[in-house]
């Protein structure tokens, strides 16, 4: 029996229909797959980028590490764990200030008299293996007049910075700074000779300070950069 003109207009719409259908499921299954590749390549990318920060990181480590051994090869030190201890607070410190210029401002002079503080530790680093009691006690005694101009420019610093926060957290630091060089200047006067016989005590709390002024003094160039640079 023939086909009326109506069934087969239907039945041609029918299969134009199938066939919509077939190439609408395969462009999904396209998109599908374009979608999971485009993932994949993505992560890819993520885990090399990754892995060149990584190297990167490892290469900057050791960098840091070489011209570490190389600023202590420099000092040429007196042998011994108290001149050790020491020289390791004033490279580290040296680590964040060489990264900055003096120049005419308050973070400028902190950066100066940080650098004068670096020497100042190198000699009283050896001057606690091969000086005298008064050379301990006159070099502690210099660090901490240091410390208190360190505490006039940080004052400086904060005079002329909008940020609130970040001033009372460098003058928090200063703080923190003049407490060690106090601590230090009175070890010094009363443990000189215990420090020169190598007393653990001693050595010990010469060390925590020397880092602990070393370590907040680093931070405070650090914070007085980044004041420079929003002004009132």
């Amino acid at each position: 029996m023939a086909k009326s003109p109506q069934d087969a207009a239907l039945n041609k719409e029918m299969k134009k229909a199938a066939q919509d259908f077939k190439d609408q499921a395969d462009l999904t299954a396209k998109l599908a797959r374009d979608i999971k590749q485009g993932k994949s390549d993505a992560e890819e990318r993520h885990r090399e980028a990754m892995r060149l920060a990584e190297e990167k990181r490892r290469r900057e480590e050791e960098e840091r590490e070489r011209e570490r051994q190389r600023k202590l090869a420099e000092m040429n030190m007196p042998k011994g764990p108290v001149v050790k201890e020491i020289i390791e607070a004033v490279v580290s410190m040296q680590e964040i200030t060489d990264k900055y210029k003096i120049d005419n401002t308050a973070a400028g002079s902190l950066l100066e008299l940080a650098n004068k503080l670096a020497i100042a530790f190198q000699q009283l680093a050896s001057l606690a293996k091969t000086g005298t009691k008064k050379d301990i006690i006159m070099k502690a005694r210099e660090i901490a007049d240091l410390v208190k101009t360190i505490m006039k420019y940080i004052e400086e610093a904060c005079q002329k910075c909008r940020d609130p926060l970040l001033c009372q957290e460098l003058r928090d630091i200063g703080q923190v700074t003049l407490n060690f060089a106090t601590q230090l200047k009175i070890i010094c006067s009363v443990k000189a000779n215990l420090i020169l016989e190598d007393d653990p005590d001693a050595a010990g709390a010469l060390i925590t300070c020397s880092r602990g002024i070393c370590k907040s003094v680093g931070e405070a160039v650090k914070l007085s950069q980044i004041a420079k640079l929003k002004p009132k």
